[in-house]
């Protein structure tokens, strides 16, 4: 069985995630073993990035979300607020 070799587009997120991975990779440090389990696991795949680089866009990928989350648990109970002050409003109570 042969595996497609097509090309991929890059999303927007991916380039600007990598690059900013590849700053901080330099100040993360493993250990022998964690650093040869990950080459590892990403050997088979055939992704080619440095152990670090991998840890490094995955805590970027964790942040952005994070800080994407953490205006939506302010606004979606406002918004929840809102929308029963407009409910009550438009419905009569008779």
């Amino acid at each position: 069985m042969t595996q497609r070799q097509g090309k991929r587009r890059e999303n927007i997120f991916d380039v600007y995630a990598s690059k900013v991975s590849l700053k901080i990779a330099s100040f993360i440090r493993l250990d022998k073993l964690k650093r040869a389990s990950l080459e590892r696991a990403l050997k088979i795949p055939g992704i080619s990035l440095t152990p670090e680089c991998y840890v490094a866009k995955a805590w970027v990928t964790v942040g952005t979300a994070a800080l994407c989350a953490v205006p939506m648990a302010f606004l979606i109970p406002l918004m929840v607020l809102l929308l029963a002050i407009a409910g009550a409003v438009l419905i009569p109570i008779y």
